[in-house]
Protein backbone atom coordinates (compact mmCIF):
# COMPACT_ATOMS: atom_id res chain seq x y z
CA UNK A 1 0.00 0.00 0.00
CA UNK A 2 1.34 3.36 -0.77
CA UNK A 3 1.51 5.52 2.23
CA UNK A 4 1.86 9.41 0.65
CA UNK A 5 2.67 13.64 3.02
CA UNK A 6 4.39 12.27 3.39
CA UNK A 7 3.04 10.70 0.53
CA UNK A 8 2.30 7.05 1.33
CA UNK A 9 2.57 5.11 -1.45
CA UNK A 10 5.10 1.56 0.83
CA UNK A 11 13.81 0.92 -0.10
CA UNK A 12 17.28 1.91 -0.03
CA UNK A 13 20.42 1.48 -1.89
CA UNK A 14 23.80 2.08 -0.41
CA UNK A 15 26.94 2.66 -2.40
CA UNK A 16 29.31 0.08 -0.96
CA UNK A 17 32.16 2.51 -1.57
CA UNK A 18 30.64 4.38 1.40
CA UNK A 19 31.28 1.27 3.42
CA UNK A 20 27.87 0.31 4.53
CA UNK A 21 24.78 -1.60 4.74
CA UNK A 22 23.58 -3.15 1.50
CA UNK A 23 20.11 -1.64 1.21
CA UNK A 24 19.18 -2.80 -2.25
CA UNK A 25 20.24 -5.02 -5.10
CA UNK A 26 24.05 -5.04 -4.99
CA UNK A 27 24.23 -8.79 -4.44
CA UNK A 28 21.42 -9.72 -6.79
CA UNK A 29 23.09 -9.00 -10.14
CA UNK A 30 21.60 -12.00 -11.90
CA UNK A 31 18.28 -12.23 -10.12
CA UNK A 32 16.68 -9.30 -11.94
CA UNK A 33 18.29 -9.80 -15.33
CA UNK A 34 16.21 -8.33 -18.12
CA UNK A 35 14.22 -5.96 -15.91
CA UNK A 36 14.41 -2.21 -15.61
CA UNK A 37 15.63 -2.71 -12.07
CA UNK A 38 18.63 -4.78 -13.06
CA UNK A 39 19.72 -2.19 -15.59
CA UNK A 40 19.25 0.70 -13.18
CA UNK A 41 20.61 -0.95 -10.08
CA UNK A 42 23.46 -2.98 -11.54
CA UNK A 43 26.54 -2.61 -9.36
CA UNK A 44 30.14 -3.30 -10.39
CA UNK A 45 31.70 -5.98 -8.24
CA UNK A 46 34.27 -3.61 -6.78
CA UNK A 47 31.50 -1.39 -5.41
CA UNK A 48 33.21 1.80 -6.55
CA UNK A 49 30.24 3.37 -8.26
CA UNK A 50 26.51 2.89 -8.64
CA UNK A 51 23.41 4.46 -10.16
CA UNK A 52 25.50 5.98 -12.94
CA UNK A 53 22.52 6.02 -15.28
CA UNK A 54 20.64 8.57 -13.21
CA UNK A 55 23.01 10.52 -11.01
CA UNK A 56 23.55 13.13 -13.70
CA UNK A 57 19.91 14.13 -13.30
CA UNK A 58 20.00 14.46 -9.50
CA UNK A 59 20.18 17.58 -7.40
CA UNK A 60 23.57 17.54 -5.76
CA UNK A 61 22.27 16.64 -2.30
CA UNK A 62 19.95 13.81 -3.41
CA UNK A 63 21.53 10.39 -3.02
CA UNK A 64 20.84 6.74 -2.27
CA UNK A 65 20.30 6.13 1.43
CA UNK A 66 23.18 4.81 3.54
CA UNK A 67 23.20 2.54 6.57
CA UNK A 68 23.72 5.42 8.95
CA UNK A 69 20.54 7.09 7.69
CA UNK A 70 18.15 4.52 9.17
CA UNK A 71 17.23 6.29 12.39
CA UNK A 72 16.97 9.63 10.64
CA UNK A 73 14.69 8.13 7.99
CA UNK A 74 12.43 6.65 10.65
CA UNK A 75 12.27 10.02 12.41
CA UNK A 76 11.45 12.05 9.31
CA UNK A 77 8.89 9.58 7.97
CA UNK A 78 7.08 9.42 11.30
CA UNK A 79 6.82 13.21 11.37
CA UNK A 80 5.73 13.31 7.74
CA UNK A 81 2.88 10.87 8.38
CA UNK A 82 1.91 12.05 11.86
CA UNK A 83 -1.50 13.27 10.66
CA UNK A 84 -1.84 11.14 7.56
CA UNK A 85 -5.45 9.88 7.22
CA UNK A 86 -4.43 6.33 6.30
CA UNK A 87 -2.07 6.13 9.27
CA UNK A 88 -4.80 7.43 11.53
CA UNK A 89 -7.05 4.67 10.17
CA UNK A 90 -4.36 2.02 10.68
CA UNK A 91 -3.45 3.32 14.14
CA UNK A 92 -6.62 4.80 15.66
CA UNK A 93 -5.19 4.93 19.19
CA UNK A 94 -3.46 8.30 19.37
CA UNK A 95 -1.64 7.27 22.55
CA UNK A 96 0.34 4.55 20.75
CA UNK A 97 0.36 5.92 17.19
CA UNK A 98 3.87 7.38 17.20
CA UNK A 99 5.37 4.19 18.63
CA UNK A 100 3.55 2.02 16.11
CA UNK A 101 4.46 4.30 13.21
CA UNK A 102 8.12 4.06 14.13
CA UNK A 103 7.87 0.27 14.34
CA UNK A 104 6.17 0.24 10.96
CA UNK A 105 8.82 2.31 9.21
CA UNK A 106 11.63 0.32 10.80
CA UNK A 107 10.15 -2.96 9.54
CA UNK A 108 9.19 -1.59 6.14
CA UNK A 109 12.69 -0.24 5.59
CA UNK A 110 14.13 -3.62 6.54
CA UNK A 111 11.78 -5.43 4.15
CA UNK A 112 12.39 -3.09 1.24
CA UNK A 113 16.11 -3.16 1.89
CA UNK A 114 16.05 -6.55 0.20
CA UNK A 115 14.30 -5.48 -2.99
CA UNK A 116 13.85 -1.75 -3.31
CA UNK A 117 15.48 1.63 -3.76
CA UNK A 118 15.45 4.58 -1.34
CA UNK A 119 16.54 8.08 -2.20
CA UNK A 120 17.16 10.73 0.45
CA UNK A 121 19.16 13.95 0.88
CA UNK A 122 22.35 14.75 2.72
CA UNK A 123 20.28 16.37 5.45
CA UNK A 124 17.74 13.49 5.60
CA UNK A 125 15.00 15.93 4.62
CA UNK A 126 12.81 13.11 3.29
CA UNK A 127 12.74 9.83 1.43
CA UNK A 128 11.38 8.36 -1.79
CA UNK A 129 10.95 4.59 -1.53
CA UNK A 130 10.44 2.61 -4.72
CA UNK A 131 9.74 -0.97 -5.67
CA UNK A 132 11.24 -1.82 -9.09
CA UNK A 133 9.32 -3.43 -11.94
CA UNK A 134 8.29 -7.06 -11.82
CA UNK A 135 6.00 -9.19 -13.90
CA UNK A 136 2.34 -9.04 -12.87
CA UNK A 137 0.72 -7.72 -9.73
CA UNK A 138 1.50 -9.23 -6.34
CA UNK A 139 -0.95 -11.94 -5.36
CA UNK A 140 -3.48 -10.98 -2.73
CA UNK A 141 -2.20 -13.86 -0.59
CA UNK A 142 1.33 -12.42 -0.76
CA UNK A 143 0.02 -9.03 0.20
CA UNK A 144 -1.86 -10.47 3.16
CA UNK A 145 1.26 -12.36 4.25
CA UNK A 146 3.19 -9.09 4.12
CA UNK A 147 0.68 -7.24 6.26
CA UNK A 148 0.26 -10.11 8.71
CA UNK A 149 4.02 -10.22 9.14
CA UNK A 150 3.56 -6.79 10.71
CA UNK A 151 1.30 -8.06 13.50
CA UNK A 152 3.68 -6.67 16.13
CA UNK A 153 3.16 -3.26 14.50
CA UNK A 154 -0.61 -3.33 14.05
CA UNK A 155 -1.54 -5.48 17.02
CA UNK A 156 -5.24 -6.35 17.06
CA UNK A 157 -5.73 -4.14 14.00
CA UNK A 158 -3.59 -6.42 11.81
CA UNK A 159 -6.44 -8.42 10.28
CA UNK A 160 -8.57 -5.31 9.73
CA UNK A 161 -5.69 -3.52 8.04
CA UNK A 162 -4.86 -6.57 5.94
CA UNK A 163 -8.42 -6.99 4.74
CA UNK A 164 -8.74 -3.30 4.06
CA UNK A 165 -5.70 -2.82 1.87
CA UNK A 166 -5.39 -6.29 0.29
CA UNK A 167 -7.68 -5.41 -2.68
CA UNK A 168 -5.18 -2.77 -3.75
CA UNK A 169 -2.75 -5.53 -4.73
CA UNK A 170 -5.04 -6.75 -7.49
CA UNK A 171 -5.65 -3.21 -8.74
CA UNK A 172 -2.04 -2.48 -9.59
CA UNK A 173 -1.09 -2.31 -13.29
CA UNK A 174 -0.39 -5.66 -14.92
CA UNK A 175 2.60 -4.42 -16.90
CA UNK A 176 5.97 -4.03 -15.15
CA UNK A 177 6.14 -0.65 -13.43
CA UNK A 178 7.99 1.32 -10.77
CA UNK A 179 5.87 1.51 -7.62
CA UNK A 180 6.28 4.54 -5.39
CA UNK A 181 5.72 3.00 -2.01
CA UNK A 182 6.48 6.04 0.16
CA UNK A 183 7.31 9.66 -0.47
CA UNK A 184 7.70 11.67 2.71
CA UNK A 185 9.48 14.88 3.64
CA UNK A 186 10.22 16.81 6.79
CA UNK A 187 7.11 18.91 7.56
CA UNK A 188 9.21 22.07 7.86
CA UNK A 189 10.70 21.35 4.42
CA UNK A 190 7.46 20.61 2.59
CA UNK A 191 6.70 22.90 -0.36
CA UNK A 192 10.42 23.54 -0.69
CA UNK A 193 10.99 21.17 -3.62
CA UNK A 194 12.31 18.27 -1.55
CA UNK A 195 9.70 15.81 -2.80
CA UNK A 196 10.22 16.78 -6.43
CA UNK A 197 13.98 16.36 -6.08
CA UNK A 198 13.54 12.94 -4.47
CA UNK A 199 11.20 11.79 -7.25
CA UNK A 200 13.43 13.00 -10.07
CA UNK A 201 16.03 10.19 -10.34
CA UNK A 202 13.56 7.34 -10.84
CA UNK A 203 11.08 9.36 -12.93
CA UNK A 204 13.90 10.35 -15.28
CA UNK A 205 14.89 6.71 -15.49
CA UNK A 206 11.29 5.75 -16.26
CA UNK A 207 11.28 8.21 -19.14
CA UNK A 208 14.59 7.00 -20.55
CA UNK A 209 13.60 3.33 -20.27
CA UNK A 210 9.94 3.67 -21.28
CA UNK A 211 8.67 2.38 -17.94
CA UNK A 212 5.41 3.45 -16.25
CA UNK A 213 5.18 4.40 -12.58
CA UNK A 214 2.33 3.82 -10.14
CA UNK A 215 1.33 5.04 -6.69
CA UNK A 216 -1.57 5.30 -4.25
CA UNK A 217 -1.90 8.77 -2.75
CA UNK A 218 -3.38 8.97 0.72
CA UNK A 219 -4.63 12.56 0.55
CA UNK A 220 -6.86 14.20 -2.07
CA UNK A 221 -4.63 17.29 -2.09
CA UNK A 222 -1.71 15.11 -3.22
CA UNK A 223 -3.50 14.23 -6.47
CA UNK A 224 -2.71 17.62 -7.99
CA UNK A 225 0.86 17.40 -6.76
CA UNK A 226 1.41 14.13 -8.56
CA UNK A 227 -0.40 15.34 -11.65
CA UNK A 228 2.27 18.04 -11.94
CA UNK A 229 4.79 15.21 -12.10
CA UNK A 230 2.97 13.46 -14.92
CA UNK A 231 0.73 11.06 -12.99
CA UNK A 232 -2.92 10.64 -13.92
CA UNK A 233 -5.73 9.63 -11.59
CA UNK A 234 -7.10 6.16 -12.34
CA UNK A 235 -9.67 5.77 -9.57
CA UNK A 236 -10.13 6.09 -5.84
CA UNK A 237 -10.49 3.25 -3.37
CA UNK A 238 -12.14 3.66 0.00
CA UNK A 239 -10.79 1.74 2.96
CA UNK A 240 -13.42 0.03 5.17
CA UNK A 241 -14.77 2.67 7.55
CA UNK A 242 -11.83 4.81 6.54
CA UNK A 243 -10.43 7.35 4.08
CA UNK A 244 -10.00 7.03 0.35
CA UNK A 245 -6.72 6.48 -1.44
CA UNK A 246 -6.12 7.64 -4.99
CA UNK A 247 -4.62 5.29 -7.54
CA UNK A 248 -2.42 7.08 -10.06
CA UNK A 249 -0.35 6.01 -13.07
CA UNK A 250 2.40 7.87 -14.91
CA UNK A 251 3.23 6.86 -18.47
CA UNK A 252 6.79 7.54 -19.61
CA UNK A 253 7.36 10.83 -21.38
Amino acid sequence: MALVRGHACFSAVVDQSRGGWSFGFPRLEGALSGTYAARLLAWPRNGNRCWTMVTAHMRSDVRPAASGDLEGLIDVLQRAFAADPVHMWMFPDAATRVLRQRRLFRRVLAIYARNGAIWTTDGIDGAAIWEPPREGSPAVSQFLDFVLSLVPVFGRRALTVARGIAPLASLRPREPHWYLAILGSEPKRQRCGVGSALLAPVLKHCDSEGAPAYLEASRPENVGYYERHGFELVASYTLPNGPSVYRMVREPR
